[in-house]
Order: structure tokens, then sequence, then C-alpha cells
């Protein structure tokens, strides 16, 4: 997918298509500057990268992308998965290779739309109560569970049923479809 994403040819193709980017590149290969009047008709992000254009250069090796519209989905979707879903700010890597408009608000939507991005970074719930230690004096006195979902597997399930032993520190995971009563009481352990 990245060698697919930054093929020079690629990206030629969707920066002419790509209308923000289109008028920046006609400006800075012009002879004539911009009128008044065709700067007003100019959507707001292409005037963005306009005042840009003097650190922005037309060069044939890849240094930093203006990255067009349509290839700014499979970027973000790329550095996220890279990055283990750590949120925007490790995602932000992604400026390194490419640039656009708005890159800095794009990246946080997308991530705040990751779930497996908001698990990363949820923050820590805080309790009413100080936490004690639980104390087992015998193995299976004291049982905790918890229930995770992850990303579905390719058989179907997406839920984790995690058992631990408090005395002995003994761990069951337990792959699951559903998190129904009947699907708990039904696994063997």
């Amino acid at each position: 997918m990245e060698a697919n994403l930054f093929q020079r040819a690629n990206l030629k193709d969707a920066q002419k298509n790509c209308v923000e980017i289109t008028k920046v590149i006609e400006y800075m290969t012009g002879t004539r500057p911009l009128t008044p009047q065709e700067r007003r008709r100019l959507p707001k992000s292409t005037l963005q990268l306009l005042r840009e254009s003097k650190r922005l250069r037309i060069v044939e090796k890849l240094h930093q992308v203006v990255l067009p519209v349509e290839k700014r989905l499979q970027a973000m979707e790329l550095a996220r998965d890279k990055s283990g879903h750590q949120g925007p700010e490790r995602t932000e890597i992604l400026r390194k290779r490419c640039y656009w408009v708005g890159m800095t608000r794009d990246v946080l939507e997308y991530c705040v739309s990751c779930q497996r991005c908001q698990f990363a970074k949820a923050p820590a719930v805080k309790t009413h109560q100080p936490l004690q230690h639980l104390r087992a004096r015998f193995p299976l006195e004291i049982v905790a569970m918890d229930f995770n979902q992850l990303e579905r597997a390719a058989d179907g399930r997406e839920h984790v049923l995690v058992l631990t032993d408090v005395f002995t520190k003994w761990t069951v995971a337990v792959p699951l479809s559903d998190q129904t009563t009947k699907t708990r009481q039904s696994f063997d352990p």
C-alpha cells in the first residue's frame, strides 16, 4: 500500500486531478501572477497553499509531497496502522513524508473517529474510593473477569473474555463472537 501511495506516476496523476493543487501548480509554473478576481474565486484551502508557495518546489524526486485530496485518507490509514493506533501525535509522522492544508485537523478528526486509537489513548478511569488489594487465601477463591473488544478476526470473533485467578495469577483468555450471557455460559476454558 505504501509503495502504491508514493509512486511518482500515481502522485502526479492524482495531483493533476486535485483542483486545490492544480491551481497552485499553474500559478507556480505560470508567467503572470493571479489577479484579485481569480484569487477571490479560489477555495480557501487553495489560497492557504498559495501562501506557502515560496516553500513549495516542483521537483522530480520525492521529498515532501503535497498530497492530493484523494490520497489523504489512504495516507492517514497507513500512518495510523504503522504507528499502532496510538492517536494523532504518533500519526503526525505522516508530516515527514507529505503535506496538505489542514493536515493536523484532518489527522485529529480521523484518529477521534478510530475506535482502536481511542482505546490506546483512553484516559485512566478515576475512582472515587481508594483501590485496595484483593487478598485471596487459596486458588479460585477470587476470580477476576474482564471483557475486551478487538478488531474482528477472520473467524468472526471480536470479543475476548479474560479470567484471572487472583491467588495463582493464572490467566485464561477466551475469544468469543459476542458478549451475551448465553455465549459466556457456553465457553469451555
